[in-house]
């Protein structure tokens, strides 16, 4: 236990080996982890933000007329979201699987609290749309073009080609699966490392979020891989909105989360 200020400083310290510039640069913030504290040992959530962000998502918003409430990183937008729509249940850790189209994160969430967040590397929609460039020889515009009719469909199977195009079929197939490999290789490691941290041995579910819900067979394919069960993610499950939800919901997880005055 430490005076507020200091506590911030000591986060600061902790990142400088984590970041290139001065870290008087960064505004920092931490929320406790009070089932992991021992003794007078305290164990936090902490997180770094750079000014120049701060400023510049602040200066976009204000920009739409809109008034800057907070200033919040994604993860804890999706402890937000499932903290309004989910009972914790003691002893259970929950993961999110959050794959957007530059970034993908994993994070674990237990009893209300966020215990571990990592980035993936190399698993993004950037990625997927690269890989497909490269393996079938297409113009990024082919690319993107081919990388949506997949979305669109309900399996790698549905997407449209003719009978001579069976080629093309098969390497945009080993293409995803490719990239789904890498994904659940990032993933186990993430969760190797958490348990290692945290001394414990699972996770007892994962919640697919993000655009990246939006991938044909991606929750089938995570819960036979990696023998977790494996759900999409509704942030609507206890809002009530018009319409029934549908695997698209699971794109708003963030922007719900936001919207949701969380109690840390």
């Amino acid at each position: 236990p430490m005076p507020e200020r200091d506590m911030l400083e000591a986060i600061r310290w902790n990142f400088r080996e984590h970041v290139e510039v001065p870290m008087e640069q960064y505004a920092v913030g931490y929320t406790p982890i009070e089932d992991f504290s021992e003794g007078e040992q305290r164990v936090v959530m902490a997180y770094g933000v750079a000014r120049q962000a701060i400023q510049q998502y602040s200066d976009f918003v204000k920009s739409l007329g809109c008034k800057v409430v907070s200033v919040e990183p994604v993860v804890t937008s999706i402890l937000a979201a499932y903290d309004a729509n989910k009972s914790w249940i003691d002893g259970q850790y929950t993961a999110a699987l959050v794959i957007d189209a530059n970034q993908s994160y994993f994070l674990v969430m237990s009893k209300g609290a966020l215990l571990f967040s990592r980035p993936l590397a190399g698993i993004s929609f950037e990625t997927l749309i690269r890989l497909i460039m490269r393996n079938m020889a297409l113009d990024e515009r082919p690319a993107r073009d081919r990388f949506e009719g997949w979305l669109l469909s309900s399996s790698q199977d549905d997407v449209e080609v003719e009978e001579e195009d069976l080629d093309k079929r098969q390497r945009f197939n080993m293409t995803v699966g490719h990239f789904f490999s890498q994904l659940v290789i990032e993933v186990q490691r993430t969760i190797d490392a958490f348990c290692i941290m945290y001394d414990v041995d699972r996770v007892d579910l994962i919640h697919v979020c993000g655009e990246g819900a939006r991938f044909p067979g991606i929750v089938e394919h995570m819960e036979k891989t990696l023998g977790v069960k494996t759900e999409r993610f509704n942030p609507f499950e206890r809002i009530k909105i018009r319409e029934e939800a549908s695997v698209m919901d699971s794109t708003f997880t963030t922007a719900v989360g936001l919207a949701i005055p969380y109690k840390r």
